[in-house]
């Protein structure tokens, strides 16, 4: 009964069989690796919000990990050429990436309140009673050495528009369909704003 406790269950066996036939896959590699890189380019793209009263645009403050939008575009072009060109067949990649113009940023926000009730009573003895909301925001302001600065809770990275990728071997459909289904993961694009094109 000892020998039986220490024999592994027929589920484990079959797990492990199927983990090692998903390793020694190459096209489940590739998958792992683009959602690996997928994954790596979520890190630095945050979802996107929705707007309130505190979100202000701004092209004058950047985040201080890239110098402006150009910057952080040739990033993206760069990782995701690379990610690409590791992909079975492809070949040589060029990647361009239509971005938006700004970085956004959300300001802390004091936003106050106020509400006023006034009660009227005309000669009959009828009361009227009325209710004014008053809503006022500013800007938290922080003190910073000698001066002020507006608080920013949240920076947002410009949003991708679309992207045209040049491969040599997207000359066969059936790569060109793959490049095209691997950017829309990467970049949680619709299939209207990826191009895929063969190269020279």
């Amino acid at each position: 009964m000892a020998k039986e406790l220490n024999r592994p269950a027929a589920w484990e066996t079959t797990l492990a069989a199927s983990l090692y036939k998903l390793a020694e896959n190459r096209r489940a590699q590739m998958i792992l690796a683009i959602i690996l890189l997928l994954l790596a380019i979520r890190m630095f793209i945050p979802p996107s919000a929705p707007a309130d009263r505190g979100t202000v645009s701004t092209e004058q403050v950047l985040p201080s990990k890239w110098a402006s939008v150009e910057e952080y575009q040739l990033s993206l072009e760069r990782q995701l050429a690379l990610t690409l060109s590791q992909m079975q067949g492809v070949g040589q990649v060029t990647v361009m990436l239509t971005l938006g113009t700004t970085f956004d940023q959300q300001l802390a926000v004091n936003v106050q309140q106020t509400t006023r009730t006034t009660e009227e009573r005309d000669g009959t003895g009828v009361s009227n009673m009325t209710k004014e909301k008053i809503m006022s925001s500013q800007p938290v302001m922080s003190r910073v050495g000698g001066g002020e600065s507006i608080v920013v809770t949240t920076e947002l990275m410009p949003r991708i528009k679309g992207v045209l990728i040049v491969a040599t071997g997207a000359k066969d459909a059936r790569i060109q369909e793959s490049l095209m289904r691997a950017a829309q993961t990467i970049l949680s694009l619709p299939a209207h704003k990826v191009q895929v094109l063969p190269g020279k």
